[in-house]
């Protein structure tokens, strides 16, 4: 089994880093990628597109029902939550967390459950602690957590807040964090004993899916080690109490 469900979660600074990491993954890339950014309600509906100019991949706003994409970025549209389940993208209009619709939780905690230990969770810059209990969840279910560097964050409340709050795997520049997944998506894993490994059923980005889709829309000091691989630094983080 390997590592094939990429989640992101970002808010105020979050769409820089996002950049800065989508842009250096190769068109090859062997995973899906979904993200919650904090965006308002009347949010851009150019935001694909945005994104698209700084990535190979193809990017696109999710709809419901769409599958699950190896080799694509999906977003969370304006004003809907974004959730895996039963294999699929939901997007729905459900009651917002930590003020924001779409939030990160809902997303980490549905690929929590749904595909356990093959997700990667990325926090990136924001305020705020959405996404916290998200990596909580999916630490539980033997996933992988990933952090930007609270010090390279424009805002650093988010990411510190997971460092406060849970044991991360690492925490690294935006810039650092498109060579830390290459690694790590081709790395063999395997769940927490117990845990059920749910099936792979991502299929691969067809060779002639090129085009980009814009209109589909339906809230702990670390210690260091680095990783001989990529360079990469875990976190450590010491609950209070």
């Amino acid at each position: 089994m390997r590592r094939d469900l990429i989640l992101i979660g970002g808010s105020a600074g979050g769409l820089d880093a996002l950049l800065l990491t989508l842009r250096d993954l190769p068109p090859d890339f062997r995973a899906a990628i979904l993200v919650a950014l904090h965006i308002p309600a009347d949010g851009s509906e150019n935001l694909p597109k945005v994104v698209q100019h700084q990535c190979a991949l193809p990017v696109v706003f999710a709809s419901d029902g769409d599958p699950i994409v190896q080799g694509q970025v999906a977003i969370a549209p304006p004003d809907y939550h974004l959730v895996v389940s039963d294999g699929v993208l939901r997007t729905l209009r459900s009651a917002r967390e930590h003020r924001h619709r779409p939030a990160i939780d809902p997303l980490f905690r549905s690929g929590a459950e749904s595909h356990g230990a093959r997700v990667i969770a990325l926090v990136l810059s924001g305020a705020g602690s959405d996404g916290t209990a998200g990596m909580v969840a999916i630490r539980k279910q033997g996933g992988y957590l990933l952090v930007q560097d609270p010090e390279d964050a424009r805002f650093p409340v988010m990411p510190q807040s997971v460092l406060d709050t849970v044991a991360v795997d690492a925490y690294l520049p935006a810039s650092q964090i498109a060579r830390h997944l290459q690694h790590l998506i081709n790395e063999s894993v395997s769940s927490p004993e117990g845990t059920p490994v749910p099936p792979s059923n991502t299929p691969e980005r067809p060779a002639s899916f090129l085009e980009t889709s814009i209109e589909r829309t339906s809230e702990g000091k670390p210690s260091i080690f680095s990783c001989p691989d990529c360079g990469a630094y875990s976190g450590r983080s010491v609950t209070a109490g």
